[in-house]
């Protein structure tokens, strides 16, 4: 009983001692030179925890597998010097195995987590940073953070206030502030000078807070030229990414679109519909590396490759982006049937260049889709439909009938499908 007790008191202070042991690296640390560890980072004054225990985890690695190679060195030499000592080689033998049993439990540790993933091996914590947007520091010092724009804010007859932006320019461009809730009133247009700079701004009541990201995609405004409108339309810039089915609120009040992403290989283009739900009549831009966008929607041309269609001013209500490689070469087709359920005459069409539009036959009825592309079709009387949800079998990828659609009447024999647009698939 009493070597049970012993062995568990034993067990215990061996725990208790590495347990200490690892918490004194924090507390020691500015005071003893920590011995450098391959794959691992110096312990000073400012490691962090995440580089504590990666340390740590390198460090006992290293160490086990220096005790586990002593030790099957000492069971050699054990064994070499035993002069045919029966006990001695048994004893050999033990130690050897259990070496070597150990040496392969730290190599199979190590490579089960690298096959899982490399990175784990390795411990490769980092900080997470603060990802905020621009701090209001009034005079009283009372700080208002804002990570995204808000039309209702708090901060009302303040003095000296100070913007601290915690974000770089390549993520946030400017803020709007603005002196009235709902992005209304007069405004204070600040462009980001870098991160964790300061500025200052003049306006001692702010009631609403527009942060301008540069994040990839669409920003709608209400004024032409890429300009805000607090009074009439809508003072902070509406972003879309790939698609917005509806604009809810910001329905029927953008004038100008700007283009954020098109650089390098990459033009972004867009479909503009004056109905919700990707519908109704449309127009469509391509934007090319370096252009900004569509500064007039009431302009065929106004800045990227735009037809307005039956797009207008102060009509938009949904909006679908694409995206397309210029140096990419996309493969698979799209059949146009005169059938229903993708059956009967068809005709095929190849969009290599991820781009392609055309004249479509009165009777095309169903269409398939074999690569990574959407379509969209246009109607004889400039009525368009770029969303199939409701008419698509997504096994096939078959729109098995166009009628009941925009571009399809089932009462008007006038209306049928007559213009076809293909585009690479988000």
């Amino acid at each position: 009983m009493r070597k049970i007790l012993k062995k568990r008191l034993n067990k215990k202070i061996i725990f208790l001692l590495i347990f200490f042991l690892s918490f004194a690296i924090f507390g020691l640390a500015q005071e003893v030179k920590y011995p450098s560890v391959p794959g691992a980072p110096s312990i000073s004054p400012t490691t962090n925890f995440p580089q504590y225990a990666k340390y740590l985890f390198n460090f006992f690695i290293i160490v086990g597998g220096i005790i586990a190679l002593g030790a099957l060195i000492y069971a050699a030499i054990l064994w070499i010097t035993s002069a045919g000592n029966p006990a001695q080689i048994e004893r050999a033998k033990n130690k050897a195995l259990a070496s070597l049993l150990g040496l392969i439990i730290l190599v199979s540790c190590y490579f089960i987590v690298v096959t899982i993933n490399p990175r784990l091996s390795l411990f490769r914590l980092e900080k997470i940073a603060s990802r905020m947007g621009i701090y209001l520091i009034t005079s009283d010092k009372k700080v208002f953070v804002f990570s995204e724009s808000t039309s209702s804010t708090l901060v009302s007859s303040a003095s000296n206030i100070i913007l601290k932006f915690t974000l770089p320019p390549e993520e946030l461009r400017k803020v709007y502030l603005f002196n009235q809730e709902g992005y209304k009133g007069s405004y204070d247009e600040i462009d980001n000078p870098g991160i964790n700079s300061t500025t200052t701004t003049s306006f001692t009541t702010i009631k609403s807070v527009c942060l301008v990201k540069s994040s990839p995609g669409a920003y709608l405004y209400g004024n032409n030229n890429y300009q805000i409108s607090p009074g009439e339309n809508f003072g902070c810039p509406f972003y879309v990414y790939s698609q917005a089915n509806s604009l809810n609120e910001y329905n029927n009040k953008t004038n100008s679109i700007e283009i954020r992403g098109a650089t390098g290989t990459t033009e972004i283009g867009g479909f503009l519909f004056i109905e919700e739900g990707l519908k109704g009549k449309c127009g469509y831009f391509r934007c090319s590396p370096g252009q900004k966008g569509v500064s007039n929607l009431d302009s065929s041309g106004s800045g990227c490759d735009y037809q307005k269609g039956g797009m207008a001013n102060d009509k938009l209500k949904s909006l679908l982006l694409f995206r397309r490689e210029t140096t990419t070469r996309y493969t698979g087709e799209v059949i146009f049937y005169q059938g229903i359920g993708c059956k009967g005459t068809s005709t095929t069409t190849t969009a290599p260049d991820g781009w392609k539009t055309g004249s479509l036959s009165s009777n095309t009825k169903s269409f398939k889709i074999t690569g990574p592309f959407r379509v969209l079709l246009e109607a004889t009387n400039g009525d368009c439909q770029g969303d199939w949800t409701d008419f698509l079998n997504f096994t096939t990828r078959c729109v098995e009938m166009l009628k009941g659609t925009k571009v399809y009447s089932a009462t008007d024999p006038t209306i049928r499908p007559t213009k076809f647009y293909i585009f690479p698939i988000e």
